[in-house]
């Protein structure tokens, strides 16, 4: 645990992970990581399960970023606040195994302990169709 860090709330930290991502910057999202994160992705698709630390959760998102890079870009819906708690809403829209694209709502909840993300979930609107086209595309 790094307790010299700064603390930030899990709203601020969700938002400097999501300008991470956008810009693929690995180092700065392992660095909003506490070394004990976990990553649950429901479902039955190659990407579902529970990952555990910042190499396993980097590795995730570079893996879904490399079979998505062509896709439009994710769009923001909401940020909610609860302090120790965030989430952020997005309207996804991916491409796979030839068809068009397929709106799906997510919803990834976080959690921050000592100034660093300790837990997210990842939840869709359409479970069975984001199984179904992961599973292609993998």
């Amino acid at each position: 645990m790094r307790d010299s860090q700064p603390q930030h709330s899990a709203l601020e930290l969700l938002q400097r992970g999501l300008q991470a991502l956008a810009a693929s910057d690995w180092d700065a999202l392992r660095s909003l990581c506490d070394d004990r994160i976990v990553w649950r992705l429901p479902g039955r698709s190659p990407i579902a399960g529970e990952l555990v630390g910042p190499d396993a959760v980097i590795a995730r998102f570079q893996e879904m970023r490399r079979v998505t890079a062509a896709d439009t870009p994710a769009t923001l819906v909401a940020l909610l606040d609860g302090g120790d708690y965030a989430a952020v809403v997005q309207r996804n829209h991916i491409t796979g195994g030839g068809q068009s694209a397929q709106p799906v709502t997510a919803v990834t909840l976080a959690e921050a302990k000592n100034g660093r993300l300790i837990e997210l979930h990842y939840l869709v609107s359409d479970q069975y169709a984001v199984d179904d086209l992961w599973s292609r595309m993998l």
